[in-house]
């Protein structure tokens, strides 16, 4: 599915076009990821410079794992998949920490590509029955070795509903546990030993939409700040800069973040979670203690300023039943252009 306009000859549009519309599962929202989480489970791994991935731990034969050195191999491949891939093509690019595995390493037909933060791109036939089982065993947990929260992003979208026809009655929709999120105890219930299918929304950013200077005015005591990667290493939030960069100096050089901080505490964030050029895919939360106050906005405001002054185009995108952040995105210039699945896998 495309999701960019079709060029001239009918195709999808470049790959400026569709990445700037879209967006995989990168952040799920912190409430119902930390709802969702399995007890003893980790949402992510934590901490600059950690090397675990849950692919390193979950995969099965017959999957390979292809070596560093190949890994360009995929980059056309994973280029070609018309919606945002950058989690994908910083472990490609050997920007971030990940794994990578193949069907074949010399000439690939399936890849499942994972991020240290958590994400997985998985791309294959989802009409090779071999492929289908392998997916349904990986998804499940069969060799028990999942330690970490993983959510992947398959093309083509078909995989959704595969997995959700192989999964049987250990497949149950994001909707249904968005329903009960504020109960911890159903929502653990529901999840435990279960592929969770979930909905995003993507959003595409217009300029002529951001309220350059027509934000609400900030609350008393609070105020917009850049942060330095010594600020944003102790944010103890389900969704952190740190889960998507290397090292501090990799974030320095290559990130950016704007806080608000109330009452001297640092309250909400936006962040780089990927740049690659033209983009930026913007990461972003609010302290429990400080949600409802508009902080985020602001944040974003200022994420959004600098995006504009450096030439780069901000990408969001949010679950489907977050109404705040469809808001938020809206009242922040983005118009919506594509609903896109994803699937929470089963974890110890």
């Amino acid at each position: 599915m495309a999701c960019a306009p079709p060029g001239r000859d009918g195709k999808p549009g470049s790959a400026v076009q569709r990445r700037a519309c879209c967006r995989p599962a990168s952040l799920l929202d912190g409430s119902v990821l930390a709802a969702a989480a399995p007890a003893g489970a980790r949402p992510n791994p934590v901490g600059w410079g950690k090397t675990d991935t849950p692919t390193d731990l979950a995969i099965i034969e017959p999957m390979l794992s292809l070596p560093p050195a190949h890994f360009d191999r995929l980059l056309p491949r994973v280029r070609e998949i018309p919606f945002n891939t950058f989690f994908a093509e910083a472990v490609l690019l050997g920007h971030v920490k990940g794994t990578v595995y193949v069907d074949r390493i010399d000439a690939p037909t399936a890849f499942l590509v994972g991020h240290r933060c958590g994400l997985s791109l998985l791309a294959g036939d989802p009409t090779d029955a071999g492929l289908r089982s392998w997916v349904r065993d990986y998804a499940l947990n069969a060799s028990g070795r999942r330690a970490h929260m993983e959510f992947v992003q398959p093309w083509p979208f078909e995989w959704a509903e595969v997995v959700e026809k192989v999964s049987g009655d250990r497949f149950v929709s994001g909707a249904e546990i968005a329903a009960r999120a504020h109960d911890t105890v159903a929502v653990h219930g529901l999840t435990r030993g279960r592929v969770v299918g979930w909905k995003r929304y993507n959003f595409q950013f217009t300029p002529e939409r951001f309220p350059a200077d027509g934000l609400p005015p900030l609350p008393a005591g609070a105020s917009v700040v850049r942060l330095g990667p010594e600020h944003i290493h102790t944010w103890k939030g389900a969704v952190a800069p740190h889960e998507f960069w290397d090292s501090e100096e990799e974030y320095g050089r290559r990130g950016v973040a704007f806080g608000v901080v109330q009452d001297g505490e640092l309250a909400a964030l936006a962040f780089a979670a990927f740049v690659q050029a033209p983009v930026l895919e913007i990461g972003i939360e609010t302290q429990s203690a400080f949600r409802n106050r508009g902080l985020a906005k602001h944040a974003c405001g200022a994420l959004i300023r600098h995006c504009l002054t450096e030439g780069l185009e901000p990408i969001w995108a949010c679950r489907g039943g977050n109404l705040g952040s469809q808001r938020t995105a809206e009242s922040l210039g983005f118009v919506k252009t594509l609903e896109v699945p994803y699937l929470s896998l089963v974890t110890n």
